[in-house]
């Protein structure tokens, strides 16, 4: 069984990096958007917004074909990277208004929904 969720794991997370990176390609998010999610204003830069889904379908893509420490490195990433996303998304979920994410394309409101998955999506990144 170990051997199976060694391998379905990290696919798993693999999956969801690539299919939310090609979702945002599809429906790109603004700076505002950013802005009302919480991202911090260093951050809140027009190329890190453009290069945003590439950079989450590039992690996928490593997560899933790389092996050795560059895999190692590449899971650790994605852990990084769900932490910001989970902690970004707890503030906004538990902010004076109501915000919205463009976490998977399209703009959705931020509810304790929104923070469950993405708990779990931390969770599979760990365990990934």
């Amino acid at each position: 069984m170990l051997p199976a969720l060694s391998i379905c794991l990290p696919l798993t997370l693999a999956a969801v990096l690539v299919v939310s990176g090609i979702a945002k390609l599809q429906h790109p998010d603004d700076l505002s958007g950013w802005d009302e999610m919480g991202v911090p204003e260093p951050l809140r830069r027009r190329w890190l917004l453009a290069a945003h889904p590439w950079a989450e379908i590039v992690l996928g893509l490593a997560v899933a074909l790389l092996g050795s420490w560059a895999g190692v490195a590449a899971g650790l990433a994605a852990v990084a990277l769900m932490v910001a996303y989970t902690l970004l998304v707890a503030r906004a979920a538990r902010g004076p208004r109501q915000a919205s994410c463009a976490c998977f394309g399209a703009r959705r409101a931020v509810t304790p929904a929104t923070l469950v998955r993405n708990v779990w999506l931390l969770v599979l990144a760990v365990a990934a």
